[in-house]
C-alpha cells in the first residue's frame, strides 16, 4: 500500500463534478450559529431581570409600529445614578393607543438590563433559523455523499492499484450545475482497460484537467490505475 501525496488527495477529492458542494457548506454556518446566540442571550437576560429586577419607572421616548406587526417602545430610566435608554418590542399593539411620548411606564431593572413589567417581549420565531440550514443541508447532502463515495473509491484505486495503459473510447464535455452559483467545465472519459485478470473492461472517469486529455482521440492511449476489476484514468502529473 503506497502513501498518497497531499496534492494527489486534493485532486482525487475535487475530481467529482459535485465537489463544489463542500464550499457551499460554509454558507450554512451563520444560520447554524445565530440560533444559539441571539435568542438565547435575550431570553437569559429577560429571565434574570424577572428574577432579580426591582420595580422602577421609565419614561417613554418613542412608541411606533414595526414592519412585522409589533410595536417598539423606546424608554429611558435611571439605574445606579446612570441614565439609560432601551427598546422593548412587543406584539401588544393596542398599547400604542394607551401610551404616548413622555408617559411613565412600569419597568423592572437589574444589572442585567431592564424590561417592561407585565409585557411579553416579542421573540423572533427561532424555528426559521433552524429550518433554513436544515433545508439547505438536506438539498446538498446527496452531492456531498456522492463526492465522499467517489473520493473513497479513487483513493482505494490509487493506493492499491497498479499503473497501466487504457484506450480512449470517447471524451465528452459537460458543465457542472450542482449549484446555480457554479458552472464549471468537466470532461467525462470513456475508456477500455485490462483488469487484474487481463479481461477487457470499460469504465468512465471525470476530470477537470484539460491537459490530461488535450489532443486525445478515440483509440489513443491514456494512463490508468487498475485494481482488481476497477480502473480510473491516472491524474497525478
Amino acid at each position: 500500500m503506497k502513501p498518497l501525496l497531499f496534492r494527489t488527495r486534493l485532486k482525487l477529492f475535487f475530481s467529482h463534478r459535485f465537489s463544489r458542494a463542500f464550499g457551499m457548506l460554509f454558507f450554512a454556518i451563520p444560520f447554524l450559529v445565530v440560533p444559539f446566540i441571539t435568542p438565547s442571550l435575550s431570553e437569559t437576560d429577560d429571565k434574570k431581570v424577572s428574577q432579580s429586577g426591582v420595580e422602577s419607572i421609565g419614561k417613554i421616548l418613542n412608541i411606533h409600529n414595526n414592519t412585522r406587526n409589533t410595536i417598539v417602545i423606546e424608554y429611558q430610566y435611571e439605574h445606579d445614578g446612570i441614565l439609560k435608554t432601551e427598546k422593548f418590542e412587543t406584539v401588544e399593539t393596542h398599547l400604542q393607543d394607551q401610551y404616548k411620548k413622555g408617559d411613565d411606564i412600569l419597568i423592572l431593572v437589574s444589572e442585567h438590563g431592564s424590561l417592561i413589567r407585565d409585557l411579553e417581549r416579542f421573540k423572533f420565531p427561532v424555528l426559521v433559523f433552524y429550518m433554513i440550514p436544515l433545508i439547505f443541508l438536506t438539498v446538498i447532502s446527496p452531492f456531498v455523499i456522492a463526492v465522499l463515495v467517489n473520493y473513497i473509491k479513487l483513493k482505494t484505486l490509487y493506493t492499491n492499484g497498479h499503473l497501466s495503459t487504457g484506450r480512449i473510447v470517447s471524451i465528452k464535455q459537460g458543465n457542472s450545475h450542482s449549484f446555480i452559483f457554479f458552472s464549471d467545465t468537466f470532461y467525462t472519459v470513456l475508456f477500455k482497460f485490462s483488469d487484474s485478470k487481463n479481461q477487457e473492461k470499460t469504465a468512465t472517469s471525470t476530470t477537470w484537467n484539460l491537459a490530461l486529455i488535450a489532443n486525445k482521440n478515440k483509440g489513443d492511449a491514456i494512463p490508468v490505475i487498475v485494481f482488481n476489476d476497477k480502473g480510473t484514468i491516472y491524474d497525478d502529473e
